[in-house]
Formats: C-alpha cells, structure tokens, sequence
C-alpha cells in the first residue's frame, strides 16, 4: 500500500529518497511570503475554467499540457503538492494531475501552515523556471470527472453516494450561492472542514478517525463516490482525501453548483433531508 499523505516530519528524508522530487505550492496567498525552498507556485486560477455560470471546469487538456510542461513535470517524477488553507487548492492540484495520467502526487500533510509551525526553513525565493523539453504526455482519465447528465441520470442509484461539502446553510437552503437554493436531489451533506485539525497546523485528523465519520455517513467504499461543492475547489480535498484512503471509485462533479444552481430546470431539495 501506497502512502500518499506525506507528514512534514517525513519530507527530508522523502527528499533523500526521490532527489528529483517537485513541489508545487497551490497557495492562495502566501506563496510570495513563505515557501518550501525550491517550491514552484501554481497560480490557483490556471486550475479553474469558466464554462457558463459554471466556474469549476478544468482547464482545456491543451492548457494543462502547457501548464505541465512549464512546470517542468516529467512522467514519473514524485510531485509533492501543498497549499495555505488545509488542502482544498491542494487537493484541485492533484484532481487534475490524476486527470491528467499522472500517478506520482504527495500531500504534504497541513501545508504551509504545519511546516512553518514545526520551524522548518522557507524562503521568498522564486526557483528559476525550467520548463520541460517535450510537453507532457497527457493520459485523461475520464473515470474522475462526472458532468451534470450524469449526475442527472443517476439520482436515483444507489450505488451512488453524491456528497456535498458545502457549508450547511448552503446545503438547506438557508443561504444562497446561485439563482436555485438547496442541494442535489439525494446528496448528503458533510462540510470539507470536518477533517481538519486546526490545533495541528491545518492538518488532516487520523484517516481512521475519519473513515469512522465517513461510513456513520453513509460514504463507504463499495460506493461510487461523486463530490460537489460550489466550484469544485473544496470538494477536490475530499476528492484527495478519499484517494488518501484508497476509495476504488470516486469522481468529481467539476460543474458542481455553480452549474447545477444556475440552471432552471435542476430538480433540487431544500433543508436538511439526511
């Protein structure tokens, strides 16, 4: 077994191991302030497209050849991805690896946040660009990405489990992000937030803490897991972290509700329904 969930206690030593290891900071805001040294920053924007109201599409395969090869990633090289919020841009960073074919992608565990509270070098300076000499063989991989005709036609499978990260309010109704209020007919609703330890540096808590948590909810591996929040962006951290746990079949729904609410005609349900 795999262990993709890379503690920063761990990360020297992973260095030794994998010398040509790239690191790819996916933060929001502090990447300018404090990085890892030789981090590369992935500007979190070139990880979104706008298709209609819906923001959460990935890029083009085209960009994201692109955005690979001026990174500099090569086929097999480890990629070790983090972020400034616990995982979220993170986690939309190794969704799209994933996408893209590439296998090799660490979670360094609570980010820039663990790292600084442990006392480990960072630096404000910017590696050079390196850029690889052929662009990067994409191998997409459809089985992770859902759209909505799908999600559509199988709201009533029950071999299906739609999960919504989303806030609460937003899930009930009780708070409004598109022009339909509510959720997705069936999804259950389990904020990303839930497995974040905020006293351990934005660290995720156990993963058997959270398996726990996960089946009393009804998300369990047998199921094929497809996750939504409003622009794909935290729901790709509980896409990373089911992966983290091995979960054989899950998917994100890049549309999420910036799509599903902004269309008329999408069944939804309002309040809590669990």
């Amino acid at each position: 077994m795999m262990n993709f969930c890379l503690e920063p206690e761990q990360f020297a030593d992973f260095r030794k191991k994998h010398p040509n290891v790239l690191i790819l900071d996916a933060s929001q805001h502090t990447y300018s302030q404090a990085h890892l040294p030789g981090a590369r920053w992935v500007k979190p924007q070139r990880m979104m497209r706008q298709v209609d109201m819906a923001a959460g599409y990935p890029p083009t395969q085209e960009e994201l050849i692109t955005l690979w090869t001026d990174l500099g990633i090569q086929t097999e090289q480890p990629v070790v991805v983090y972020d400034d919020e616990g995982g979220g841009w993170a986690g939309r960073l190794m969704w799209l690896l994933h996408l893209s074919g590439h296998q090799q992608v660490y979670y360094l565990n609570g980010g820039i946040h663990a790292w600084t509270k442990l006392g480990y070098e960072t630096t404000q300076q910017v590696p050079p660009a390196v850029a690889a000499k052929t662009p990067y063989p994409l191998n997409w991989q459809d089985k992770l990405i859902t759209d909505y005709d799908a999600v559509l036609a199988n709201l009533s499978n029950v071999d299906w489990v739609i999960w919504d990260t989303r806030p609460v309010a937003m899930y009930e109704g009780r708070q409004q992000s598109a022009a339909l209020i509510g959720h997705i007919p069936g999804a259950m609703n389990l904020p990303w937030t839930f497995a974040i330890d905020r006293t351990r540096g934005l660290r995720l808590k156990p993963l058997e803490e959270i398996n726990t948590q996960l089946e009393e909810a009804g998300i369990t591996p047998d199921k094929h897991i497809v996750c939504y929040c409003h622009t794909f962006h935290t729901a790709a951290f509980v896409y990373m972290l089911l992966f983290l746990l091995e979960y054989p079949s899950v998917s994100g729904y890049a549309g999420s509700w910036s799509e599903w609410g902004n269309r008329y005609n999408s069944p939804v349900e309002i309040g809590d329904v669990a």
